[in-house]
């Protein structure tokens, strides 16, 4: 379907997915007439290599035109280090890219999502980086870690009355739900209005 849209994402999208959600019921109320369809698997129960064996079942069955990816931050703290989820985030996006013709977006994640160790996330966003080299008309990283950090960078100027977008765990707060669900929202759109630009 050329409006399928697959969301697939572990806690990074929250306990309970409700980034995902929030942002395919903003869509629906923008766009109440568009023959847009949702399939949201957030939070996924599985690792990234779960994924992987089963992709064909989950995601390439799906027939999605776009696929959205917000995968890894359980594995962080599950105690993996980039370098492997790195890899099994490599391993799965060739495996989409080969046997699918849908796009790819991969979302960076914030720093602020592992308070334990910000700088393992920057690694693994800078060697997210490479992924569009196999193919850049389909494969794209959406650098979310970089709106948190200009919105931190806002909040701090308003001083005593900032708000969080997390909490000091790294929880989502439900303004950081929120956020995340606007930004999906906001590149959806924008490509969404990419075909139909004359």
């Amino acid at each position: 379907m050329e409006n399928r849209i697959l969301i697939i994402g572990d806690v990074f999208f929250g306990e309970k997915g409700e980034s995902a959600n929030n942002c395919a019921e903003i869509l629906l109320c923008r766009m109440a007439n568009r023959p847009i369809q949702f399939s949201i698997n957030a939070p996924a129960p599985k690792s990234i290599e779960q994924l992987y064996t089963k992709a064909f079942a989950d995601i390439i069955g799906k027939k999605a035109n776009r696929i959205i990816l917000g995968l890894g931050l359980q594995e962080f703290i599950r105690g993996k280090s980039y370098e492997e989820i790195f890899s099994s985030i490599e391993k799965l996006t060739k495996e989409l890219w080969s046997k699918t013709k849908s796009k790819l977006f991969i979302l960076t994640i914030p720093t602020q999502m592992f308070p334990e160790c910000p700088s393992q996330i920057l690694f693994f966003n800078e060697k997210l980086q490479e992924l569009p080299t196999i193919d850049q008309n389909r494969i794209f990283i959406k650098d979310f870690n970089s709106q948190v950090a200009i919105f931190k960078e806002k909040q701090l100027e308003r001083g005593k009355f900032g708000r969080s977008l997390y909490t000091e765990k790294g929880t989502p707060t439900p303004l950081g739900s929120m956020f995340l669900a606007l930004y999906l929202h906001d590149f959806i759109t924008e490509d969404l209005n990419k075909k139909e630009t004359p």
